[in-house]
C-alpha cells in the first residue's frame, strides 16, 4: 500500500462519451478555457462506462458523463464509480432534465442539459472547478493492492509507523503501508500536523487537549498520544500556533 499526496496544480478530467462530436465538443470546450484561464487539465477520455470502471484508480477530480448510452448506462457507472471513490465531482450530461432528480442518488455534483452550449458548460465548470481545487487540496490517496482510496486529510487523527510500515489511522478504519516517516513528514508539516515523536505524526485538527506530555484526540475514543520528551515543547508550539492561526 503506497500513500500518494496529490499534485494541487493541475486538474485531472474524465470524459465517458461515446459519441466522437460531443467528445470533441467538451475537450474543445475545456481547452478553450485552459486558455482563456491560463490553466492546465489532465484531460482522458473513455467511449464506455465499462472501459472506464476498468482503468479507473480514483485518481480523477470531474468526471463528465453522459446517462443515455448503450452498455453500462450512466447510472450503473455512477453506481460503481461511488463504491471506489465517493468525493470525485461527477456531472450527468443528459437530454432530459428528469434525470437531475435521480442523480442526487449518486451524489451527482450537477448535469448539463444537450445539446451542451459552452456557456452552460462554463458556469458548470467553474463551480466544478474551484470545488475540486478545494478537495484536492484537502485529499490523500492510498493505494491499497492496487485498489486507490480518497482520504480526507481531516479524517486522518495521526500516523505511526511500526516495523518499516506507515499506519494511518481515521474515523473509519485505519490503512496500512510501506514506507517511513521522513518520506511524507515535509508534506504533512504543511497540511496542519506536527510530529509526536520520531514515529508519530499527530492531526493538530484532531487534538482534543494537551497536558504535559500527553495528547487527547477528539477522534470518538479520546485516544491517547505520549509525546517524546525531545518533541513535547516543539508539539506545544506547533499547536499554540496552529490555534491561533499563526
Amino acid at each position: 500500500m503506497d500513500l500518494i499526496i496529490k499534485n494541487t496544480e493541475m486538474l485531472t478530467i474524465d470524459i465517458i462519451e461515446d459519441q466522437e462530436k460531443d467528445k470533441e465538443k467538451l475537450i474543445g470546450y475545456l481547452n478553450r478555457y485552459s486558455k482563456e484561464q491560463n490553466t492546465v487539465f489532465n484531460i482522458r477520455h473513455y467511449p464506455t462506462g465499462s472501459a472506464f470502471l476498468f482503468q479507473y484508480k480514483s485518481d480523477a477530480d470531474i468526471v463528465f458523463r453522459d446517462i443515455e448510452r448503450p452498455g453500462i448506462n450512466g447510472f450503473e457507472t455512477a453506481c460503481q464509480l461511488r463504491k471506489r471513490d465517493t468525493k470525485v465531482l461527477l456531472i450527468f450530461l443528459t437530454n432530459l432534465s428528469q434525470y437531475a432528480i435521480k442523480g442526487y442518488s449518486v451524489d451527482a455534483f450537477d448535469y448539463i442539459s444537450k445539446p451542451v452550449s459552452y456557456e452552460s458548460f462554463e458556469t458548470r465548470r467553474i463551480r466544478a472547478i474551484k470545488k475540486a481545487h478545494r478537495d484536492r487540496e484537502r485529499d490523500v490517496r492510498i493505494n491499497s493492492l492496487g485498489q486507490f482510496y480518497k482520504v480526507d486529510i481531516r479524517s486522518i487523527t495521526f500516523i505511526e509507523v511500526i516495523n518499516h510500515k506507515l499506519i494511518y489511522h481515521t474515523d473509519e478504519q485505519s490503512y496500512t503501508c510501506w514506507g517511513t516517516l521522513s518520506s511524507i513528514k515535509e508534506d504533512f508539516l504543511k497540511r496542519g500536523f506536527a510530529p509526536g515523536s520520531v514515529s508519530s505524526l499527530i492531526n493538530l485538527r484532531r487534538v482534543y487537549s494537551l497536558a504535559g506530555n500527553k495528547v487527547t484526540l477528539n477522534d470518538g475514543k479520546k485516544t491517547e498520544i505520549y509525546l517524546s520528551r525531545s518533541q513535547k515543547n516543539e508539539f506545544a508550539k506547533a499547536f499554540t500556533d496552529y490555534v491561533s492561526g499563526d
